[in-house]
């Protein structure tokens, strides 16, 4: 199965961890695990699946952090880790600069919203982090996503003001 590009188990009652094993799978693009029981840590092999497009493991209990080799995913546009156990401080994203969705939503996430996601992911439309534990102002940055259409960062801890630059997006649907 080396040949495998799409690899769709979504709702299902897969249960256990995630097999270090699909990391063989190189010529992946889509990786849908989404809606079943899974649980552990997200692997590290994110480096040997280069081409991956979208990355879908909402709705399960995974724990842990996202790994830092994820950055490594230049061609993925849609991250979707939202209804997990997953935690810590977001780790740099800054090179998934095509990135589309970035949903971790409904998560245990905490720390500083990163200044990076306005500054890098400039064609983002959706952002959903709502329901974790972000703390500090909105960054400013943020505003510099002129795509955006869904901004979502309710039920956390963020205090300040509201950049005033948020009026200036006029995509804006949903916040």
């Amino acid at each position: 199965m080396p040949s495998l590009s799409n690899l769709d188990i979504s709702w299902n009652g897969l249960s256990g961890i995630i097999p270090l094993s699909l990391g063989n799978l190189s010529m992946l693009t889509t990786m849908v695990l989404s809606n079943n029981y899974l649980s552990g840590e997200i692997p590290h092999f994110w480096n040997s699946i280069p081409d991956l497009y979208i990355v879908d493991m909402s709705n399960n209990s995974l724990s842990g952090t996202i790994p830092r080799s994820m950055d490594s995913l230049i061609s993925l546009r849609y991250l979707i880790l939202s209804n997990n156990n997953l935690s810590g401080e977001l780790p740099s994203l800054r090179n998934c600069t095509g990135m589309k969705s970035l949903d971790l939503g409904d998560t245990k996430f905490f720390g500083n919203i990163p200044a990076w996601i306005g500054e890098s992911m400039l064609s983002l439309l959706i952002l959903r982090l709502s329901s974790n534990s972000f703390t500090g102002n909105i960054p400013s940055q943020l505003c510099g996503l002129s795509n955006l259409h869904i901004s979502d960062l309710s039920h956390n801890n963020l205090f300040g003001h509201i950049p005033h630059c948020v009026g200036n997006l006029n995509g804006l649907k949903k916040i």
